[in-house]
């Protein structure tokens, strides 16, 4: 907090900025300066430094995003975590089969769809987990019976 007073100690006119140190950010709610009015109350309250939580790529955050220090020295809400993106297991499409890279299916994984003899595939030929956590092809697409004409 700097502070700058022209007609006295914390008096009319008094001015004060607030910064917050590294690793904190002043909630957008409130003004950065704060000036004493005629009345002798602040134009607006006070600041809060806040903490700001991410996660790396292919994590998502479970729990609060931000986080305040309340006057009695605790956090406002639960620290939060971060969990490894996750797709769903897919689902097998009907006369086919469906390979993936690995058991689970974390975000980067590409699944491969084969067919059933006598079938033909149709849509895409394989489908990766996305950051969202959601697969890029539809699994439900069946594949058709392969037709012969003689």
């Amino acid at each position: 907090m700097a502070c700058s007073h022209p007609l006295g100690s914390f008096s009319y006119l008094s001015t004060c900025t607030f910064t917050c140190e590294e690793g904190y950010e002043r909630l957008a709610s409130s003004s950065a300066t704060l000036q004493c009015g005629a009345s002798g109350q602040w134009n607006d309250s006070q600041p809060q430094c806040v903490v700001d939580f991410s996660c790396s790529e292919g994590y998502l955050l479970k729990g609060a995003i931000t986080l305040t220090c309340t006057s009695a020295a605790e956090w406002s809400e639960e620290i939060p975590h971060c969990e490894a993106v996750q797709c769903p297991s897919p689902v097998v499409p009907l006369g086919g089969q469906v390979s993936c890279e690995a058991p689970s299916h974390p975000w980067g994984t590409v699944c491969n769809f084969s067919c059933d003899e006598g079938y033909d595939h149709q849509g895409a030929p394989n489908m990766q987990c996305s950051r969202s956590g959601e697969w890029s092809a539809d699994t439900h697409l069946p594949a058709q019976p392969h037709l012969s004409l003689h």
